[in-house]
């Protein structure tokens, strides 16, 4: 087991990474949480004191009630199923509809779950089965009913089981908050490939919803402004703490690998990229953010991010490392201190320099497989790169410092 000082949350197949600064997840929202609070679609802020700004969503919703078991009644029935996949309301009891990916579902953030949701109409907690959260109702609005959960404990490896207690053990959804707080979590659905969706329509990688048509921008991997008032991401922007940005996608954490590779669906899959960016504290089933796939060390937006082994064939993934050289402590193997136009950093000798290679122009942008970011970022001149994640940007994607915005939903 090896750690890296950029404090992202690598926790995979043995090998870990010191675990960034925490974030709630969910949307934008107010109020209190013994009443209505409402929660802006993807992205939002989290209730560290360290965070600036303000992150929008796409599509408002409302979560009401509150997260213990115990708050909601069991008048809704039929709690058996709440939270299953499902292809039409047949599968889903006697009580319980299917919100398919086919039809947008507006308390979600205007898609459709990928694989089915088993739900309930609802206006209020009230109305739905015991262990589930009424999402976007209110006495004048129809919301869905969807389950609850509870974030933690920590991630121990990328490929820790789903626990059947949280989620229903789906990797097509994670934990998040719907509040600024963080003290009212659901289980929001959250496709990572297109062939989750119904013929035709495709996973946005802003909401991680089946739409007729995805959110457009830069790439995975790509820095971005979290300020900017319209969303320069296709998914959301993702701040690190120092500056250090990156377009990324919500995704849940953890989740056995299945020997076939080709049939992990996080992240648009393996060759695209990797669920592993973990708020301290969030676990298996959680939310996460996509670590974006390389082959090269330039295809990560360096000085921030260079091409990591996390112990799975072909690719590499962008994470943090420490800088090296005379008066700095020696790398970990399997690292090696080596020159690039950035200076010198551990890096794997598995993955060639690219465009990183000293002499390269430092004006062009990074590009890989994940798509293109711009050389930015800390991490040059002797220090170790930044690292705590701090924002996540749905619509407007605003946020900075160490403290955590959530992804919404």
């Amino acid at each position: 087991m090896r750690e890296r000082s950029l404090k992202i949350a690598l926790m995979c197949l043995g090998v870990a990474v010191a675990a960034y600064a925490g974030c709630s997840d969910g949307g934008t929202t107010t109020g209190s949480t013994s009443g209505d609070s409402t929660s802006s679609g993807n992205g939002g802020t989290g209730s560290s004191t360290a965070a600036t700004g303000t992150t929008m969503a796409a599509g408002t919703t409302t979560a009401t009630g509150t997260t213990s078991a115990a708050a909601s009644s069991s008048s809704g029935g039929n709690v058996d199923t709440l939270g299953f996949a499902c292809a039409a309301d047949a599968d889903c009891g006697a009580v319980l509809k299917c919100l398919t990916s086919a039809v947008n579902v507006t308390a979600l953030g205007s898609g459709g779950p990928a694989n089915g949701y088993c739900s309930k109409d609802c206006k209020t907690t009230d109305d739905c089965p015991l262990s589930g959260l009424c999402l976007g109702g209110s006495s004048t609005k129809i919301g869905v009913c969807i389950l609850s959960c509870d974030i933690g404990p920590g991630l121990t490896s990328l490929d820790e089981p789903l626990d059947e207690a949280k989620c229903n053990a789906r990797d097509d959804q994670r934990c998040a908050a719907l509040n600024t707080a963080g003290t009212i979590t659901g289980c929001r659905p959250t496709c990572g490939r297109d062939d989750q969706c119904t013929t035709g329509r495709v996973c946005d990688p802003r909401t991680a919803l089946c739409v007729d048509k995805a959110n457009t921008g830069l790439p995975a991997g790509a820095k971005c402004d979290a300020t900017a008032t319209t969303p320069q991401c296709a998914g959301i922007c993702v701040g690190f703490g120092d500056g250090v940005t990156m377009c990324s996608s919500p995704c849940p954490l953890g989740g056995e690998i299945p020997a076939d590779l080709t049939e992990v669906t996080d992240c648009g899959g393996l060759d695209k990229g990797v669920c592993a960016y973990s708020p301290s504290g969030n676990g298996a089933g959680d939310y996460g953010f996509c670590a974006p796939a390389c082959k090269t060390q330039g295809d990560c937006q360096i000085p921030a991010f260079w091409c990591n082994s996390v112990g799975l064939p072909d690719n590499g993934y962008c994470f943090g490392t420490t800088a090296c050289g005379t008066g700095l402590p020696l790398c970990k193997a399997p690292d090696v201190c080596t020159d690039t136009k950035e200076g010198k950093f551990c890096l794997d000798p598995k993955y060639p320099l690219g465009t990183a290679a000293p002499g390269t122009s430092t004006s062009s942008s990074s590009s890989g497989s994940s798509g293109s970011g711009s050389s930015s970022g800390t991490g040059a001149g002797g220090s170790s790169s930044s690292s705590s994640a701090s924002s996540a940007s749905g619509t407007s994607g605003a946020g900075a410092g160490d403290a955590g915005v959530g992804d919404g939903g």
